[in-house]
């Protein structure tokens, strides 16, 4: 259970189900149903915007940001899979994460599942799951200039302070 003025619910449950059985306790049940919802929104917005490629995302009391790293996964995987006919270096996105804590709660648990999977592919504790491969790659632009498909940052303040193309929003 979680408290009613929990300042970020998803952060603490998400320690809670960290701290009962691993990540896989409860964590992905939680966060199953949003990434999916939150992936298909993302994919129209990249269907309908196909020449951006490098995509500015802002997410609110995110937790440890499972579902949004996911949804950022699949949606790339839905626009790969439409666009078939597409060159692989020349037409994939890359992502700006910001990960925003809720009111009155520090950072330090926003995007723990971010810093734990780039933690156990340094370690090589542990193997990252096929679906997240993703955000550990790079990608090649023109010019052989290589780029992080995944770039984030946990920031201080509860609210973003810059524009992004697309924003998510957690009430609980």
């Amino acid at each position: 259970m979680v408290a009613a003025d929990d300042p970020e619910p998803k952060a603490t449950l998400a320690l809670l189900g960290r701290l009962l059985g691993g990540e896989a306790a409860t964590a992905p049940a939680v966060g199953d149903g949003a990434a999916d919802a939150l992936a298909g929104e993302l994919g129209r917005y990249l269907q309908l915007h196909p020449l951006y490629r490098r995509i500015r995302v802002h997410a609110l009391r995110a937790g440890d940001a499972m579902p949004v790293v996911r949804a950022l996964g699949k949606a790339l995987r839905a626009v790969a899979a439409d666009d078939e006919t597409a060159d692989e270096g020349d037409d994939t996105h890359c992502f700006e994460l910001e990960l925003f804590p809720g009111a009155g709660q520090s950072s330090a648990q926003t995007g723990r599942f971010l810093s734990a999977t780039a933690e156990r592919r340094r370690s090589g504790a542990g193997a990252v799951p096929e679906e997240d491969r993703w955000l550990l790659q790079s990608v090649t632009r023109p010019g052989e200039v290589s780029l992080p498909r995944l770039r984030w940052a946990r920031r201080n303040r509860d609210r973003p302070q810059t524009a992004a193309h697309v924003a998510f929003a957690f009430d609980c």
